[in-house]
C-alpha cells in the first residue's frame, strides 16, 4: 500500500499516523507546510521547495532547466510557482493508493489540489480535526461558551468559508473523519475521528502523590478556558485543599510527557470538547483526565474522563481531591482505553479498511 499524508501536522497527528502506516509495512510519503514547535519531527517533502519536486523526478532535467524555471518563477511569482509545484506533486503521487488530508492544502488552492489528486486515481481520506471547519459563532451558541470573548483571529476564516471547505471535501473525499461538535453542518455521513499515538512508547506511572499533582498545559489558553481553570484552583487552595498545581506553557512535547508521568490529574479544557491529543497522552502516562466531553458522542467514543465545564469544574476537582482512590481508578481505566483505541497502526488500518457501522455518524 502506498500512502501520502499532508499538509499540516496539527498536534503531531500527521506524523503519528504516518508511523502507524510504516509499522504496517506501507510505503509512506509525508508532506508538511510547517514544523510544530512542540515536536521534533521531520517530513519527506516541504511543498514550498520547488526543487524537491523537480529533482525527485529527473535530476538532470532539473539541473538543465533550473535557471529558466527560476527566472519564470520570479517573473510570474506565485501563480506559476503554485502550478509547477502542484503539477510535479500530482505526478509524483500517481500510483499512490491514498492521500490522508489533514487541516489544509498547504499553499495550493484546495479545490485545485482535491480535483487534481482525485483525477489521478488517488483516494482522498479527509481528517477534520478542529477549527478548520468549526463555525466558532455557531459553536458558542450551541454549547454555551459565550462567557469567553476570543480575539478576532479565532473567527477567521468565516463560518461561510468553513462551510465551503466542508462541502468541497464532501464532494471529493473518499472518506471523511470528524466529530459531531464541529460537523453540525455536514450533509454527508462521516466516520468518528480517532487520535493516533505511538502507544508502545509511553511509560505509564500512577504516582499517587501526597499531595496530588494537578497539571494544566494549554497549547492556547484562549481556547482552553485557562482563566476559569486557574481561578478554580486558586479558590480550592484558599479553602485549604492540599495539592500542587502546575500551569505549564510552551514546553516541548517530551518535557510535557515527563511532567504528566509524575502527575496525578490533567485538567485539559472546558470550552471545546475533548479529550484531544494531550488528554490521551495523559491517559497513557497514568493521569486521571478532566475535560469537557460531548455527552451525545456515539458509543464508539466513550473515554473514561471526568466531564467538566465552567459550572462543574470546581465540584469535580474537589471530589477527586477528597477521594484519591478515584484518581487511581480513573488513571488505570484511561490507560487501558488509550491502549485499546489509540494505537497508530490500528487506526491506520481502520482508515483504509474500516467498515464497522458503530463508527459511522449519519447526518439524517
Amino acid at each position: 500500500m502506498k500512502v501520502a499524508l499532508g499538509f499540516h501536522d496539527i498536534a503531531g497527528i500527521l506524523q503519528n499516523l504516518s508511523l502507524g502506516f510504516r509499522k504496517r509495512g506501507d510505503i509512506v510519503l509525508t508532506i508538511s507546510d510547517t514544523h510544530n514547535k512542540f515536536y521534533d519531527y521531520n517530513y519527506d517533502v516541504d511543498p514550498y521547495n520547488l526543487s524537491i519536486f523537480l529533482a525527485s523526478a529527473n535530476k538532470d532535467s532539473w539541473l538543465r532547466h533550473r535557471k529558466i524555471l527560476l527566472a519564470l518563477f520570479w517573473r510570474c511569482y506565485k501563480p506559476l510557482y503554485r502550478k509547477l509545484c502542484l503539477h510535479y506533486l500530482i505526478r509524483d503521487l500517481r500510483g499512490f493508493d491514498y492521500f490522508i488530508f489533514i487541516w489544509n492544502s498547504g499553499f495550493f488552492k484546495e479545490k485545485d489540489f482535491l480535483k487534481s489528486i482525485t483525477r489521478s486515481g488517488v483516494k482522498v481520506i479527509t481528517l477534520f480535526v478542529g477549527d478548520e471547519i468549526r463555525d466558532r459563532e455557531e459553536f458558542e451558541q450551541l454549547y454555551d461558551t459565550t462567557r469567553w470573548q476570543l480575539p478576532e483571529r479565532y473567527y477567521t476564516p468565516s463560518g461561510y468559508e468553513k462551510l465551503k471547505k466542508l462541502r468541497l471535501h464532501e464532494q471529493y473525499a473518499y472518506k471523511i473523519y470528524s466529530v459531531p461538535d464541529q460537523s453540525f453542518s455536514a450533509v454527508r455521513d462521516y466516520y468518528h475521528l480517532r487520535i493516533p499515538l505511538q502507544v508502545e512508547n509511553f511509560r505509564c506511572n500512577i504516582p499517587q502523590n501526597k499531595p496530588p499533582v494537578v497539571i494544566h498545559c494549554p497549547s492556547d489558553p484562549f481556547v482552553k478556558g485557562t482563566d476559569v481553570i486557574e481561578e478554580t484552583m486558586k479558590r480550592l487552595e484558599s479553602e485549604g485543599f492540599k495539592f500542587i498545581f502546575k500551569s505549564l506553557r510552551n514546553l516541548p512535547n517530551s518535557v510535557v510527557l515527563e511532567e504528566l508521568r509524575m502527575a496525578d490529574i490533567l485538567v485539559d479544557e472546558i470550552i471545546l470538547h475533548g479529550p484531544g491529543v494531550l488528554g490521551f497522552e495523559a491517559m497513557l502516562c497514568g493521569c486521571a483526565v478532566l475535560t469537557r466531553y460531548y455527552k451525545a458522542s456515539p458509543k464508539c467514543f466513550r473515554p473514561p474522563v471526568v466531564n467538566v465545564d465552567q459550572y462543574t469544574l470546581y465540584d469535580q476537582i474537589k471530589r477527586l481531591l477528597i477521594n484519591p482512590e478515584q484518581i487511581k481508578i480513573l488513571a488505570k481505566q484511561g490507560r487501558n482505553y488509550a491502549e485499546q483505541n489509540n494505537n497508530s497502526a490500528d487506526i491506520a488500518t481502520h482508515l483504509i479498511t474500516f467498515q464497522e457501522p458503530d463508527y459511522v455518524i449519519g447526518t439524517d
